[in-house]
């Protein structure tokens, strides 16, 4: 399901009541004089000869100033712009195939920010209308025409590795076709022993584009260092040379510097590819304390670039382009910018494909600030079009079958529990039933308690006390957390009447 929502849309505060509704209020603070924070969630969506930069708007921010440098790790940043009153800006005149690293920082009344998260881009010259482009195998034009097995991106098969290409499932002998026009730049022969890439050929297309055909059984006659070729032109057959079994490995690079291929310059091939689009991935956040949040997605239609994942006013950001440019050491490192990315489920095994991809989310605890309960998760594509934007909430909802719009005071199964409260205490909202409820634990003379569940970290939990059920009020009300697991036990004093009610309220 797709969500066109910006990643920075506001929402709106509301608190609902344990069969009480009530409006949250909005209480401004006086707060000392200092610099914004830094600009979050930088990205850097590759045109012709530039490059688009987008970042959260910051507030209190006045203006933002871009650096620009050509290395990931060393030198100094040229400043590009300045005075930039929107979060967004476009530089041109770029090199197409030369990667440009970027940072953004904001400047408000009281000083300018740190650096936002560095962003890593590379333009590519656009198609020329017209151009033929075509699946390897099905040599079609149609989209998804051959069955993916592996994706690009993290994928597990015994250990975790980043795949930086496509894998597509064939019996040996099958012919594998040029993609698109070119000349072929490089043709290696399998040594027959060594794992890797196998008997394999890199063909040039021109503009800073190349194509790499991996672990086939053999080259199609007179294609050799040199010999041009057509759009769909027969240029090997289907192996598994330096492999385990049958399949077409294809990879997509930009800006090749040398004929030898180097994955640090890989890129989606489904940005080349024919494909569906419109077709998005779907986040579902653990309820187990582990943190975790998994993002499902057709293997067809991956064209995952950057996941953002937000909590307790963290914000963390991992680019896919920018793991496979560190190379092959560091890209096989599942830890990547205070994330950890893990693999459930790649996709059918071989000789399936089409399955879903599987990925399992979670803060780096070893990362600063790793240990966060995520909240929010952002998923875009390579054009930084939005695949899914979840909160934990809409994620819940969605889990459970309800419209995203299902109001926080809704009560779909009747059981006079709103829909934000059993969200609150993770309970099933189809189900009519109070148990996982705050529940009366003791009560004597002098005193009443009630234990309840604090199972979203982003939600304010609040017990208030009333003798007579009109007026009510937190004042005299002592909350105990477990310590261990999130069970809190409130109570209070009773009245001079032996008599005082509780109730639990929950705000977002």
């Amino acid at each position: 399901m797709n969500d066109h929502r910006p990643p920075s849309s506001p929402r709106p505060r509301r608190a609902r009541w344990l069969g009480v509704f009530a409006l949250g209020s909005v209480v401004a603070l006086a707060a000392f004089a200092a610099p914004p924070p830094a600009p979050q969630t930088l990205i850097a969506i590759s045109g012709d000869g530039s490059l688009t930069l987008r970042w959260e708007a910051v507030p209190g921010a006045t203006s933002y100033t871009v650096g620009r440098r050509t290395s990931a790790t060393s030198g100094n940043y040229t400043t590009v712009a300045t005075g930039l009153t929107a979060s967004t800006h476009t530089d041109t005149g770029r090199t197409n195939g030369t990667p440009y690293y970027y940072i953004v920082t904001a400047t408000g009344p009281d000083g300018t920010s740190g650096p936002s998260n560095q962003a890593r881009g590379t333009p590519v010259a656009a198609l020329s209308p017209g151009t033929d482009v075509r699946w390897p195998l099905a040599n079609s034009t149609a989209a998804d025409a051959d069955v993916i097995r592996y994706a690009f991106g993290p994928r597990n098969i015994g250990r975790y590795d980043f795949h930086a290409g496509l894998d597509l499932n064939a019996v040996q002998g099958t012919p594998v076709h040029a993609v698109m026009a070119g000349t072929v730049t490089n043709r290696i022969e399998w040594d027959g022993v060594t794992t890797g890439s196998g008997n394999n050929l890199l063909v040039s297309h021109g503009s800073g584009r190349w194509t790499a055909y991996l672990h086939l059984h053999g080259f199609a006659a007179g294609i050799g260092i040199g010999s041009a070729v057509s759009a769909g032109q027969v240029i090997g057959y289907v192996g598994k040379t330096g492999a385990t079994s049958n399949h077409l490995h294809f990879t997509y690079f930009v800006g090749l510097t040398s004929e030898a291929s180097n994955e640090m310059r890989s890129r989606s091939p489904l940005e080349l590819l024919p494909r569906t689009t419109g077709v998005g991935a779907e986040a579902v956040f653990s309820t187990n304390g582990s943190r975790t949040v998994d993002i499902l997605i057709p293997a067809q239609q991956n064209t995952i670039r950057w996941i953002i994942l937000r909590g307790a006013g963290v914000t963390r950001l991992v680019d896919y382009y920018d793991i496979v440019g560190q190379g092959s050491t560091l890209r096989d490192n599942p830890k990547q910018s205070g994330l950890v990315i893990q693999v459930a489920a790649p996709t059918i095994p071989y000789p399936g494909g089409g399955g879903t991809v599987q990925l399992v989310v979670a803060p780096d605890p070893d990362a600063p600030w790793g240990d966060f309960d995520p909240t929010r998760i952002t998923v875009l594509d390579f054009h930084g079009n939005i695949l899914v934007d979840r909160t934990a909430y809409e994620s819940w909802k969605f889990t459970h079958g309800l419209t995203l719009d299902a109001a926080d005071d809704s009560d779909a199964d009747a059981d006079g529990l709103p829909l934000l409260v059993e969200y609150a205490l993770d309970l099933d909202p189809h189900m009519a039933t109070w148990v996982g409820a705050p529940q009366l634990v003791h009560t004597d003379a002098d005193r009443v308690e009630f234990t309840y569940r604090r199972k979203r970290p982003e939600l304010t939990y609040t017990v208030e006390a009333s003798a007579d059920l009109v007026n009510w009020s937190a004042a005299g009300v002592t909350q105990e957390f477990a310590v261990t697991g999130d069970q809190v036990t409130a109570a209070t004093t009773l009245d001079a009447a032996g008599r005082k009610f509780l109730r639990l309220a929950v705000t977002r």
